[in-house]
């Protein structure tokens, strides 16, 4: 299992995330599933000095052939049966990710699989330039020698480069998002790379009909609220509901 970062989406996540984050984990980890997690520009801070949520697991006595976490700056390569895994995590600086990319070298010998966190040039989603955002050059994946490409950091699935996709996340974080298939990529390495969207079970996003207050004191406004939610269904949906004034 590779995740491309982001697991949590702020650098100081609740305590409640945290454990359901821990506990999927955990359930990967009991299932002796190898997983590699690099960390992503959510949960990277901006001052060194308040350390990283995945320091957490350095305290814990994981087996390193089953449990490895990257996010500090630095390139790490992981080798399988057959397979080289190279992951390099949100870096503080755009500097040091160049730099770490041109650290790694193919494996002649196996399958090579490269973990990114990153958006890419080229395509208008990153032409905002989000805060703490790193890009990678479009050209440098669509020529490059890996099998296969995994990208996180966009949170629709697609394929951008040759062999280079972003799986996407596995839910719907915002109204942008609406009618994007959610779930993780089965990635086929046999001979080339055969990718296949699992989906994942995702709330629903409704936009449903607006409410005017005009004219209306606190409590018919209140009333005309929860009228329309509940013609609605709202049960496991997420709602978008607008007052026009």
């Amino acid at each position: 299992v590779l995740h491309c970062g982001d697991l949590f989406d702020s650098v100081r996540p609740t305590n409640r995330i945290v454990r359901i984050g821990i506990e999927q984990l955990v359930r990967i980890y009991n299932a002796k599933i190898p997983l590699i997690l690099i960390s992503g520009n959510h949960e990277t801070p901006k001052q060194l000095y308040k350390g990283s949520i995945y320091s957490v697991f350095e305290a814990l006595p994981l087996d390193k052939k089953l449990f490895n976490v990257v996010y500090k700056d630095i390139y790490e390569f992981f080798n399988f049966d057959g397979l080289t895994v190279h992951a390099i995590p949100q870096c503080s600086s755009d500097e040091i990710f160049k730099s770490e990319l041109h650290k790694i070298k193919i494996n002649a010998s196996t399958k090579n699989v490269l973990m990114l966190h990153a958006g890419v040039t080229g395509m208008r989603e990153f032409s905002h330039c989000e805060s703490n955002e790193l890009l990678v050059d479009y050209e440098c994946l669509n020529k490059s020698e890996f099998d296969y490409i995994a990208l996180g950091h966009y949170h629709g699935c697609v394929n951008v480069a040759k062999n280079a996709w972003f799986s996407g996340s596995s839910e719907r974080l915002s109204f942008n998002e609406v009618g994007q298939a959610k779930g993780f990529l089965e990635v086929n390495l046999s001979s080339k790379a055969m990718i296949n969207l699992i989906p994942t079970k995702t709330r629903p996003m409704v936009d449903i009909p607006p409410v005017d207050a005009t004219g209306k004191d606190s409590v018919a406004l209140r009333e005309d609220i929860i009228k329309t939610i509940q013609n609605e269904q709202p049960a496991g949906k997420i709602i978008r509901l607008t007052v026009k004034t």
